[in-house]
């Protein structure tokens, strides 16, 4: 079974603990002891603990839990603990004793961490073997060097290596020594050719016609080294045993072809390896298989998966699909029987499920067991019926390495909260049938510094022109940073090829692949380690199924390309999984199924990292996209996909479509009307040189319908920004120093620059270019500049030199202060009017969106027709801004659904449970009443005028609401005497200075049907929508 043996346990507390392989001695001195049943394992780790020193260095009394915390991280698994370990040192796992920490990291440790501890105690078990053995020292083998003629070379029982190189022959000419006519055999131990190598021409002309593919005879030598100086084809027809190709410093390019399987070393293609070091860029690599060497390893008829299959059909939350899904799974393994009971998803994903069943088998002595999502499907049938669900669901399997036998399978689901309409779920586990399990034809890549930093060519592996197989897995390990202009399968073949597995070895570099074969099934890079994976810049991947570096840290950048047309209805549902890295997503979807059915859609989930996905498809919008993120600050783009999206912890911008033109709005050189006047004897003073100590409030609108737009208006319509006005003239200032201020103020905030750039050009025009779309006028003042601070707000000492630099200017010292403190005073406001038109996007449809906890924008479509969500978490969702919010009747959705959950039961039963219907209560205008489930619109002033926005309490609201504020009667049937509401509470006090239109405080409010007051009003976050809600024409459609 799948569990760790006395001797790995023995080892993983050496690791732990003492941070290095056991003795000899002492690892068969605690196993014997263990085994006799003298000692446990527990005695065991006791003594480490408190004896050992190595161990009492990590308990020692001045170290904190986080210290212990982390030094076992580095023991255990080589790395820095993340913020995962806050779990185990001020989280619920804070309970475990210090000591005992070493048992419940191992037992809790995630699939990437095991393997870490898995490999330090194969490793440490190695060196503990070895250990107080004196190995036999290796017998360097011969060095044998080629000649321009014909070789017939044997090597000795040792490690030789064979050296040819290009030289002058007798007649001057270059030559290959490693070429047609040597005979060469490596004998015993493992032996290398290492040569330089041209093409070989005839002996009348050297036209690359003429040039032949050099075709040795070797045996019995394993490793072969190709350094090619020039374009170099090698016919491997006669090479036997060997079982590493490579292109070795190589400035052309290299093709192996008729690769074999000659020699009692080679029986399947998985035996052979080839491999790219140190080569130029723009060197392609290429390698072909003889049809009869395209072997695959024997079928493993084995009963060592278990698949599971559960989609819940009734939830209301697509984006997190499990969210109130619990499952139990018993199984029997190696004769003995186990229970997962009541197992939720970390997160309410198909990914948190998998990471939710890994630690409920590690809690099960099962930790070796592996956990990975497999095939995505989108259909499922209840009670004989067809349903397609409004998500893409995946299988996740359990597969035991060892391949024991799954038995006894029993799969039961729950419902964690009860379900309006009832809990409907499709679920079920099995054993896989062995049939799936068979093996590929496989062959192995390794790259190493491929590139020397630069782009390496095409590389093509893969059966000869005429075969009717190919290779069908490429595994690929990566050792230094390595870039590849493409990886395929040979032409003839190329839709042989299903699965490319990726990993690390050695420095762990990064890893480039312009592009891949189109149509494979998996990429896998789950095992890859390198700082940075890209797949697809040189070519979008085309049609992958699954795409899947979970569990990494890797920062990943994959394009893709997803045409659902021409395949079957059940071909329609395509993944990217990825790990906590900061990743770079772009994907196009496309299509229908053949029977026109199905519609192509792509689920993308990634486990955390700031990661960018950008999605587009055609203009009809019936290809859907789940994406689904974790913690970080992440950037999401719609465009003509129907967007389901949520995006976790951070501060993350969405853009739900944004396919319309942008606007553009400019300020030109010369067209500030900042006032002049005259003083002295100058005729005038520009107002624009009288900036200093002054700052510039830009105020930026977003496009709206042309019936409804308005100018740029501070605290009315609009988002505002400030920043300080910088003079490049000593005291004096300059219209371009306004104009930079203002693009500074623009670029620096954290929401404006996701909506707006601005630039100042060489001719000094001020540019600001919109990054949202929607349909502006030619004469609209999208921006508005105005300039703040008085001339008493300077110094005696910055007036007189402001005075000073005047006078200089204009070579006049006539000019009195107060005329300079009039003009300074007299400057105002600007406009930047729009000089290109914006546009609304051309697509409708329907898009959700959940941007979770954090400081978010929201792009809504900027298309009525499209009917837009945004979803509000329950806990909290930070200061949100959302633009083109369409408040009319039908129009988008605010759906507070995760804090109001009052309903009904006409007959008391939960089977029989409704939802109270949501609804819009307009009490911008005065107090009123306030019933269950409703959200609420109303202004600070009719809360408490007194209060203060920025600073007024819970407490405060409430008093105010208790104060001014009714509640309606309970709806029918009510469930429980607790009722809850939504109240949006809006910047707005009268038009006092601290005023802001469009900003609103949410707070949820409970009262009771039993009681005659509010009970409680809690801050959950706050909106910004730019302007004021229309709440009078708002009605229960535009709320859930």
């Amino acid at each position: 079974m799948a569990t760790y043996t006395v001797e790995e346990q023995v080892q993983q507390l050496y690791v732990g603990l003492l941070g290095r392989a056991a003795d000899a001695v002492g690892f068969e001195y605690w196993v014997n002891e263990i085994n006799s049943g003298t000692l446990t394992l527990e005695e065991v780790r006791s003594n480490f603990v408190n004896e050992q020193a190595e161990g009492q260095a990590i308990y020692d009394s001045g170290n904190s839990r986080a210290d212990i915390v982390a030094a076992l991280y580095d023991n255990l698994f080589d790395r820095a603990p993340g913020a995962g370990a806050d779990y185990w040192i001020t989280g619920e796992g804070a309970s475990v004793p210090a000591d005992l920490l070493v048992y419940a990291l191992i037992n809790g440790a995630s699939a990437a961490d095991r393997a870490a501890l898995d490999a330090s105690v194969v490793a440490a078990q190695a060196e503990t073997d070895a250990d107080g053995e004196v190995p036999t020292p290796t017998v360097p083998g011969e060095t044998i060097l080629l000649s321009e003629g014909r070789d017939v070379v044997t090597g000795t029982d040792d490690d030789d290596t064979f050296y040819g190189n290009v030289g002058q022959n007798q007649d001057g000419d270059l030559a290959n020594e490693f070429a047609t006519g040597d005979v060469l055999d490596g004998g015993a131990g493992r032996d290398m050719i290492e040569a330089t190598m041209i093409r070989d021409y005839t002996s009348q002309n050297e036209f690359e016609d003429n040039a032949l593919a050099p075709r040795p005879i070797t045996s019995n030598i394993e490793e072969v080294y190709i350094e090619a100086l020039e374009d170099v084809t090698i016919n491997t027809t006669r090479m036997a045993n060997v079982e590493e190709y490579w292109s070795n410093f190589s400035d052309a390019d290299v093709s192996f072809v008729n690769v074999n399987l000659n020699g009692s070393n080679l029986n399947v293609t998985k035996d052979v390896t080839f491999g790219i070091r140190d080569t130029r860029f723009d060197t392609d690599f290429s390698a072909t298989f003889d049809s009869q060497s395209l072997l695959r390893a024997p079928e493993e008829a084995s009963n060592s998966q278990l698949e599971i299959r559960i989609a819940d059909v009734s939830t209301q939350t697509p984006a997190t699909p499990l969210a109130n899904v619990s499952v139990t799974l018993g199984f029997e393994l190696g004769g003995q029987s186990f229970v997962l009971a009541d197992v939720v998803s970390t997160d309410g994903t198909y990914q948190g499920l998998v990471d939710a069943i890994d630690a409920a088998l590690a809690t099960q002595g099962l930790s070796a067991l592996q956990v990975t999502l497999s095939e995505p499907y989108t259909t499922v049938t209840v009670a004989g019926n067809t349903v397609t669900l409004p998500f893409t669901a995946q299988e996740i399997l359990v597969t035991d390495p060892d391949g024991e036998t799954f038995g006894e399978v029993d799969f039961t689901q729950a419902a964690i909260a009860s379900v309006p309409g009832g809990f409907l779920v499709a679920g079920n586990a099995e054993p896989v049938d062995p049939s799936v399990t068979s093996n590929l034809i496989e062959t192995n890549l390794i790259l190493d510094n491929a590139g020397r930093g630069s782009i390496a060519g095409n590389v093509t592996i893969g059966g000869e022109s005429n075969s009717d197989i190919g290779v069908e897995r490429f595994n690929v390990s990566v050792d230094r940073g390595s870039k590849i202009a493409s990886l395929v399968q040979s032409g003839a073949n190329s839709s042989e090829l299903e699965e490319i597995y990726i990993d690390s070895m050695g420095a762990n570099g990064d890893l480039y692949i312009g592009t891949v074969d189109a149509d494979l099934n998996v990429i896998n890079a789950t095992a890859f380690e390198g700082a940075n994976l890209s797949i697809g810049e040189g070519g979008p991947v085309s049609d992958l199924v699954v795409f899947n570096s979970s569990g990494s840290s890797t920062n990943v950048t994959f394009i893709a390309d997803y045409d659902g047309n021409g395949r079957a209805s059940d071909a329609q549902a395509f993944t990217i999984n990825t790990g906590v890295g900061s990743d770079v997503i772009t994907a196009d979807v496309t299509g229908t199924s053949t029977s026109g059915s199905t519609t192509a859609s792509v689920t993308i989930t990634s486990a955390g990292g700031d990661n960018i996905v950008t999605l587009t498809s055609d203009n009809t919008e019936i290809n859907e996209a789940f994406v689904t993120l974790g913690s970080g600050s992440d950037t999401v783009t719609g465009e003509e996909t129907h967007l389901t999206a949520s995006t976790g912890a951070g501060s993350d911008v969405i853009y739900t479509e944004n396919t319309g033109d942008k606007a553009i709005a400019e300020l030109f050189a010369g067209g500030a009307n900042l006032g002049t006047t005259g003083a002295g004897t100058a005729a005038l003073v520009n107002a624009s040189q009288l900036l200093y100590g002054r700052s510039v409030q830009v105020t930026v609108a977003m496009p709206e319908e042309l019936v409804t737009m308005t100018d740029a208006d501070s605290f009315v319509d609009g988002y505002e920004v400030t920043a300080e006005i910088e003079a490049s003239q000593g005291y004096l200032t300059t219209e371009r120093d306004l104009y930079e201020a203002a693009a500074r103020a623009i670029n620096n905030d954290p929401v404006v620059n996701k909506l707006v750039e601005a630039s100042v050009d060489s001719n000094g025009t001020l540019i600001v270019e919109y990054l949202v779309d929607g349909v502006t006028a030619g004469t609209e003042t999208m921006v508005q500049l105005e300039v703040l601070g008085d001339w008493t707000d300077l110094s005696s000492a910055e007036q007189g030199n402001v005075l000073a630099g005047i006078q200089e200017a204009y070579s006049d010292s006539s000019i009195a202060s107060v005329d300079v403190g009039n003009l300074y005073d007299g400057t105002v406001a600007e406009a930047v009017v729009v000089t290109t038109n914006g546009t609304d996007s051309a697509t409708n449809g329907v898009n959700t969106v959940n941007a979770g906890a954090g400081d978010d924008v929201i792009v809504l479509s900027s298309n009525d027709s499209t009917v837009d969500t945004v979803v509000f978490d329950q806990g909290g969702f930070g200061n949100d801004t959302i633009v083109h919010y369409d408040d009319v009747s039908g129009g988008d959705v605010l759906d507070f659904s995760g804090w109001l959950n009052n309903v009904t039961s006409a007959s008391g039963s939960t089977d029989s449970q409704v939802r109270v219907a949501g609804s819009v209560i307009d009490l911008t205008a005065a107090a009123g009443a306030i019933t269950d489930n409703a959200v609420v619109v109303t202004q600070l002033e009719e809360v408490d005028a007194s209060l203060n926005f920025a600073t007024m309490t819970n407490a405060q609201v409430l008093a105010g609401l208790n104060a001014n504020f009714t509640q309606a009667a309970a709806t029918p049937f009510l469930v429980g005497d607790a009722q809850k509401s939504i109240v949006m509470v809006e910047n707005w006090d009268g038009g006092v200075a601290d005023d802001n239109l469009g900003e609103y405080k949410v707070y949820e409010v409970s009262y009771s049907t039993t009681g005659s007051a509010f009970t409680s009003a809690t801050l959950v976050g706050s909106v910004d929508f730019g302007d004021s809600l229309d709440a009078a024409s708002m009605d229960a459609t535009n709320v859930a």
